[in-house]
């Protein structure tokens, strides 16, 4: 029983965390993310996924990158942003990764197929550790090329537009 209380404290610590802007900013309204398309995911078509959902996702200022406080993949694992100011959950599609945004870099706090291994990855790690990474080339280049841009504003992030799956909502998004 002790999982209600557990339940409770990370639902507390996050309305906490987003009434107070914890390095995100909020872009969606109350900061839910479903990847379904359709009203309120319910059965809505997506791309045959779950239905993923993050909780206080904002777009994470260094590299502009979505990122959720927790999904509902693992609902009881909540990134701490005292801790992380720049780290969350990325959801792409049907499927969740860990990641800080490292200036114009995002870069992998490791991999998981678990909820415990997801809680494990988020406390044995300092951001400062999992951006040092991009001095060794393994964190993926966050800043949007100049190159056959075909949208109005030349700022539109096309390695983004691709992993999101396209669409209006990610071309917003995207800045496409």
């Amino acid at each position: 029983m002790r999982s209600i209380p557990r339940a409770v404290a990370v639902v507390g610590a996050l309305s906490a965390c987003l009434a107070f802007g914890c390095g995100l900013e909020q872009v969606l309204t109350g900061g839910k993310k479903e990847t379904s398309t359709a009203g309120t995911g319910d059965g809505g078509a997506s791309d045959g996924d779950a239905g993923v959902s993050g909780l206080g996702c904002g777009i994470e200022p260094s590299s502009g990158v979505e990122l959720c406080l927790a999904t509902s993949v693992c609902p009881s694992v909540a990134v701490d942003h005292q801790a992380l100011p720049h780290c969350g959950f990325r959801i792409r599609g049907g499927s969740t990764e860990l990641v800080c945004g490292c200036g114009d870099f995002l870069c992998s706090m490791g991999t998981y197929t678990t909820c415990a291994q997801a809680a494990q990855l988020l406390t044995s790690q300092t951001e400062s550790a999992v951006c040092q990474q991009v001095a060794e080339g393994r964190c993926i280049d966050t800043t949007p090329t100049s190159s056959g841009s075909s949208g109005s504003s030349g700022t539109c992030d096309q390695e983004c537009y691709r992993s999101c799956g396209g669409g209006e909502g990610c071309a917003q998004m995207c800045g496409c």
